[in-house]
């Protein structure tokens, strides 16, 4: 009888889960990949589906979060997770989110001292609790609000603070932008865009001669 070998990665594997909350395996075709997470899942229980298989591939590309909430509190290993490579957004946002925005907010506090326009920034949150991450002020009293995510494709959902500020502030609002992961700018409605968020820190800073 042959005897299953224990492969050495399985410790790392076991110590990268309790560290991260995602486990990416990578390898060609053939290494054992799927065996790896099998042997992952006998000693962090939970379930393991496939991608291969439509109904799966449909659920995955449906409702992300939905789909990730099949593993419960335990493990959920994914075969073939690169055929809905935005499934994991939920995850990430989550861990990732929070860091973001501090960086970006860290960068237009920094602009603050070389802009020609002066601006006040602010965290808005409605008694209702519809939040906008960040409000630039500007000297004349208009106002341009910033939502920043991990996503790299735009959803209406991503929109409805700025929306609501919109509406809220009418001509006083100048523009609301959505900063995320995109490859290129759009403009989805009246005043509302979407940047990446590199073009934050691509704006051109002052001659400082």
């Amino acid at each position: 009888m042959t005897e299953l070998v224990e492969r050495h990665l399985l410790g790392v594997g076991l110590e990268y889960l309790d560290t991260f909350p995602v486990v990416v395996i990578e390898g060609a075709r053939q290494v054992g990949r799927s065996t790896l997470a099998q042997q992952l899942l006998q000693v962090r229980p939970g379930i393991q589906v496939t991608l291969d298989v439509p109904a799966q591939l449909a659920a995955a590309l449906e409702d992300p979060e939905a789909f990730l909430r099949q593993g419960g509190e335990g493990t959920l290993a994914i075969d073939e997770a690169q055929l809905a490579p935005g499934q994991l957004e939920p995850i990430t946002a989550d861990v990732l989110g929070g860091h973001f925005k501090a960086f970006l907010a860290t960068e237009l506090l920094k602009q603050q001292s070389w802009s020609t326009e002066q601006f006040q920034l602010f965290h808005y949150r409605d008694r209702t609790g519809i939040e906008v991450d960040l409000v630039a002020e500007l000297a004349d009293g208009s106002a341009v609000g910033i939502e920043v995510k991990t996503s790299s494709s735009h959803r209406p959902e991503h929109f409805k603070g700025l929306r609501f500020l919109r509406d809220r502030l009418g001509s006083r609002f100048r523009c609301g932008v959505v900063l995320g992961m995109f490859q290129q700018g759009f403009q989805i409605s009246d005043r509302l865009i979407g940047l990446p968020a590199s073009a934050l820190w691509e704006l051109p800073a002052p001659d400082q001669r």
